[in-house]
This record gives C-alpha cells, structure tokens and sequence, in this order.
C-alpha cells in the first residue's frame, strides 16, 4: 500500500484559495474568509488513515486562520458530526438538501459575528 498523504500538500490548494481572497484587500474595505473544517463522513468512519488526515488538514487549516494578520481568515470545525440519517446522501459523504438547510442555519450566527467585525 502506498504511503499516508502530505497534509501539507493537502492544505495547500485550500490555503491557497484564503490568501488568494484576502490579497484582494484593497485600502478600508477587508476581506474576510471563512473555513469551515472537512466534516466527517462514512468513509472517515471505516478508514482510520482517512480520519487521520482529516483532523489533521483541519488543525493546519485551523493554524492558519488563527495566524493571518488582522483576523481576516476565520476557521470553524464542520457544525456537526457525520451519522447515518436525513442530513446526508446514502453515499455517505455528501450532505442532502436537508443536511445543506442545516449547515446553511449552523454557520449563519458565525457569518454574523464575522460581519460584525467589519462595522
């Protein structure tokens, strides 16, 4: 079997995307970003390796939202835990529609308290 992902080169495309944001920033108005951390998934659950790399993509995500200058990039960890029932496709990764409603509810007070940071 081949050897466990470089959570580093993982990150990168994602960290990337943040900077690629927030280099936009021009004079008073700042841009923000959000990450909202890789949720768990049936996948995760069978697969100790993909757990792994999961948590471990979310706390380097974490790291570097929590360094950017001025708090313009945020992180959250995935609003809820990945079970078996209406939130998620049978596929057993994907959100449903009902699971995107619930997401859409979970982040908005954490959107809010971004937005306010910008009054």
């Amino acid at each position: 079997t081949g050897s466990a992902p470089d959570v580093t080169e993982a990150v990168k495309p994602i960290v990337t995307m943040h900077k690629a944001c927030l280099d936009i920033t021009k004079g008073e108005h700042k841009i923000r970003t959000l990450a909202v951390g890789i949720p768990g998934s049936a996948w995760q659950q069978l697969n100790a390796s993909a757990s792994k790399l999961a948590a471990d993509m979310n706390s380097s995500i974490q790291e570097f939202a929590q360094s950017y200058p001025d708090g313009l990039a945020s992180y959250t960890d995935f609003p809820f835990p990945y079970e078996k029932n209406d939130l998620w496709c049978s596929d057993g990764l994907h959100l449903s529609p009902k699971g995107y409603t619930r997401l859409g509810r979970d982040l908005a007070p954490i959107v809010e308290k971004i937005i306010e940071k910008c009054s």
